[in-house]
């Protein structure tokens, strides 16, 4: 355990039982789930790694007055209006302003959660099982259970509400088929507090191969335009190719072969998809996405990612933020085979092709690989790649490779924030848009437009603040006097409230409350 990491852990013992909350959460750096037989979580690179308003009622304290903050407008802050109403976008509030409320039953192997607009919690645990959490009473719904396969990687891996959910009870799930060899974004109804399985509309069915595990990916959300996002991944066992590039074109290797997934315009795996969905459970194609049905599939927004495990959308700038999980290797090879592995977040503004698995990171090439003749050949061209396999069914020539918004590599990181030791499991939180109203317990108004990351395998969260034009200005500690561990998600709530749910055998959800902007 890093030095770090013990000073997070003493501190967060001493902020929770000072305000009467205890996580219960050990900390230290995780070895791979993938390769420590932990599937179901993100395998990361590593050796051995509605509208706002009203008052949400969370609390269980009256709404916060101003004693000691600083008013927006400037002056004195009015005892009689809230805190959360007279925020300062100038003031960053120490972290013992805020408090953990921990879901008081344990969860079997959170995957994903989403909160609606009435605080309730919906948590979906990798064996398809669905909770809801009500924070205001205490207490957890079993709400019903959808079939999943849940070896290898798969099983329950994301649920979405739908922005009308108030309204329609529709909520978004994709998991892994238990009858077909396919994971499913499916339309569900919830009424009553319980799910009902017999509504099932089958939006997308994306290809499983399960012989060999790895990457389903499995991140959804929506856009302010009713565009659902999905990320899959490329489904490609990763372990015969030296931590480098999977592409392996020998009869009978196409599992290996990332370039049939990732890289082919015909095929789901590998992608952010984006779709939207229609009244009667099926779905249009949005303008602007990369492919038009002569091309490729329509459906495809970013495609040449290995696996987008968490997608978040900017309500405000539309822009699409995802983490993707990189490989194994730990060693540069850039004349024989390419660079070491790299985990990415990346910025999408438009449709795009991401690279891989012919580059990574800011544009790295890997090297064209004989895995029958074991011998190197030429780097492969990130301005204009070219998917030579026989395993791919569409375009030969790609779209230029985006680099990344930011990667990172064993050892060394950009930023400090996001710690150069450990594993490396890249996964995106969420963008804060700070509205009036809402909750008294919402993030400040300080984080508005700040994006959320998410470090599995490291225990840790960082925020970005960007410009207006989305270029990274800081990136720095966020929550780092409390000890995670296992991060899967982050959501915030329609009232600004900020949820984070922990994988495991025996894991949690909480809800993070800003208490008080009293400064030390």
């Amino acid at each position: 355990m890093s030095q770090r990491h013990v000073t997070r852990f003493r501190t967060n013992i001493i902020l929770l039982a000072t305000t009467g909350v205890f996580a219960g959460q050990a900390c230290g750096n995780k070895d791979s789930p993938g390769g420590s037989g932990s599937a179901g979580a993100p395998s990361e690179g590593g050796q051995g790694g509605s509208a706002l308003g009203g008052n949400d009622g969370q609390s269980g304290s009256p709404p916060l007055t101003g004693t000691g903050a600083t008013a927006a407008a400037g002056g004195s802050p009015d005892p009689n209006v809230p805190l959360y109403e007279q925020d300062d976008p100038n003031l960053q509030p120490p972290e013992s302003s805020y408090e953990l409320v921990e879901i008081p039953t344990p969860v079997t192997n959170a995957m994903a959660i989403d909160i609606d607009d009435q605080e309730r919690v919906y948590v979906l645990e990798r064996g398809g099982r669905l909770k809801i959490w009500y924070p205001a009473e205490s207490r957890v719904v079993e709400a019903g259970i959808v079939p999943v396969f849940s070896g290898n990687e798969d099983g329950g891996l994301s649920i979405t509400l739908d922005p009308n959910f108030a309204s329609n009870g529709r909520v978004y799930i994709y998991y892994s088929a238990s009858n077909a060899q396919e994971n499913r974004l499916s339309r569900f109804q919830i009424t009553a507090d319980r799910l009902d399985i017999a509504s099932e509309s089958v939006l997308l069915r994306v290809p499983d191969q399960r012989e060999e595990r790895f990457h389903v990916g499995g991140g959804t959300d929506f856009d302010a335009q009713g565009n659902l996002y999905l990320g899959a991944g490329d489904n490609t066992d990763p372990f015969a190719s030296d931590g480098f590039s999977p592409h392996d074109e020998r009869a009978g290797r196409d599992i290996w072969d990332a370039q049939r997934s990732a890289a082919n315009s015909r095929d789901f795996r590998g992608k952010v998809l984006r779709i939207k969905p229609t009244d009667d459970g099926g779905y249009t194609i949005p303008e602007g996405n990369l492919f038009t049905t002569d091309q490729g599939l329509p459906e495809i927004y970013a495609m040449g990612n290995r696996n987008p495990f968490r997608v978040a959308v900017d309500a405000v700038t539309g822009w699409l933020y995802w983490g993707d999980v990189g490989p194994d290797g730990n060693t540069d090879t850039l004349a024989t085979r390419g660079p070491r592995g790299h985990d990415e977040f990346n910025q999408a503004k438009a449709a795009g092709f991401f690279g891989w698995p012919y580059c990574i990171g800011a544009n790295i090439p890997y090297v064209r690989y004989d895995f029958a003749a074991l011998t190197s050949g030429a780097p492969f061209n990130c301005n204009a790649p070219v998917n030579e396999s026989p395993n791919n069914t569409g375009l030969r020539e790609l779209p230029p490779a985006q680099p990344s918004w930011i990667s990172y590599t064993y050892g060394t990181t950009p930023y400090p924030a996001l710690d150069p030791f450990g594993g490396r499991t890249a996964i995106i939180g969420d963008i804060y848009r700070w509205k009036p109203g809402g909750s008294p317990n919402k993030l400040p108004r300080y984080y508005d437009g700040s994006v959320f990351l998410l470090e599995y395998a490291r225990n840790l969260m960082a925020e970005v603040r960007t410009d207006a034009n989305g270029s990274i200005q800081s990136v720095t500690d966020f929550f780092d006097s409390f000890a995670w561990a296992g991060l899967i998600q982050a959501r915030i709530s329609p009232s600004g409230v900020f949820y984070v749910a922990q994988y495991g055998e025996t894991s949690t959800v909480y809800r993070v409350n800003y208490v008080s902007s009293t400064t030390p």
